[in-house]
Parts: structure tokens; sequence; C-alpha cells
């Protein structure tokens, strides 16, 4: 990404505006969440993607560890079908 300044002013209430050029840069697109960050009086903005509590389970380390198991069993062959009368009569018993 090439380099891009601007300058953008802050009001009163600590609002600041996020440019066009800026947004695109970033691949900001509303509704949107962004980190910022500030280091040695250096802000760094990007994009952010918050994930709800109830959902983080699916991000373990030991859930992507079973997704990625699943991924290669499926590349291999290793897998079938199965309906869901199927399921329900193993899940049954």
């Amino acid at each position: 990404m090439p380099d891009l300044k601007v300058l953008v002013e802050v009001n009163e209430q600590g609002r600041m505006t996020l440019p066009i050029k800026v947004r695109e840069a970033l691949g900001i697109h509303a509704p949107a969440q962004v980190e910022l960050e500030v280091d040695d009086r250096t802000v760094r903005l990007r994009p952010a993607v918050v994930i709800p509590e109830e959902d983080a389970w699916a991000y373990t380390r030991e859930h992507m560890e079973q997704v990625h198991r699943a991924l290669a069993d499926v590349e291999a062959g290793r897998v079938r079908p199965v309906t869901r009368e199927e399921v329900d009569a193993v899940a049954l018993r």
C-alpha cells in the first residue's frame, strides 16, 4: 500500500472524520470498528474484527485444530455425506 498522508481536524468532542482515501486504503466500509494503537506519540489505525463473547469458543486453538483436521479429512477423501436421519439414528441411541 502506498504511503498516504492527510490532515484531519479533531473537533471539541474529540471526533474526527476519516477521509474517504484513508477508508479506501484500509478497506474500511461502514459500519465498522477500528483499533487505535498509540506508541511513542504515533497513532496506528487498523480495521478490527470484534467477535461476540458467545462466539469466542469457535476461535480457540483447540477448535481451530479440530477444523483443520476435519478439512484434512475432507481433502483426503476420508469423509462421506450423511443424511439427517443417519445422524439422528446415532445420536438417539
